[in-house]
């Protein structure tokens, strides 16, 4: 005959003193976080960007507060080198297993804290976009060629005090496709 064990339990009374609070979604309770605690956060819809991360710190009351990022200005004049390669292009003679991007200045003006734009920019060359998201960087220029226009969508990371790393990718003229890695030094 199988055993059945039945225990009484008394209610506690008083404040839960546990790291739970408030139900949530199917009446499961959701952690808190310790008063002074922080952890990394990200923006809402860029949880994937390794590169757009802030802080938040835990209340006093054991709740998270809001993301906090810093604000890093990237306006002056910007010193752009790198590398890369050019393939499948059409004629096959514009194709270049290497290239290197020449120190160019480029003068930037940050339009706001999350955009940015070229002040004066060389013949031919033009930026579309900027963004600038915590320490994401992106933006797209366009070159005019004799061949027709190249199209560059650059994607970087500021690392450190005036320096920005990261790739690019590139489609023209005509079938090229580009890609390569950069740097620049502001």
């Amino acid at each position: 005959m199988p055993w059945l064990l039945l225990l009484a339990c008394e209610p506690v009374s008083g404040p839960r003193v546990a790291p739970f609070s408030n139900l949530g979604d199917g009446g499961v309770e959701a952690p808190r976080c310790v008063p002074g605690d922080t952890r990394a956060c990200r923006p809402p819809g860029k949880e994937g960007l390794a590169c757009a991360s802030g802080e938040q710190r835990c209340g006093e009351d054991g709740t998270w507060g809001s993301c906090v990022f810093d604000e890093l200005p990237i306006a002056g004049t910007w010193v752009l080198t790198g590398e890369g390669r050019r393939e499948a292009c059409q004629p096959s003679y514009l194709d270049a297993p290497r290239f290197s991007l020449a120190a160019t200045p480029l003068v930037i003006t940050q339009t706001s804290s999350e955009s940015f734009g070229l002040a004066s920019p060389p013949s031919g060359f033009r930026m579309v976009g900027g963004e600038l998201l915590v320490r994401c960087v992106r933006f797209r220029t366009i070159e005019d060629s004799d061949r027709g226009a190249i199209t560059y969508d650059w994607s970087g990371e500021i690392e450190g005090p005036g320096r920005i790393e990261g790739n690019f990718t590139g489609s023209g003229p005509g079938s090229c496709a580009t890609r390569g890695s950069f740097r620049i030094d502001y």
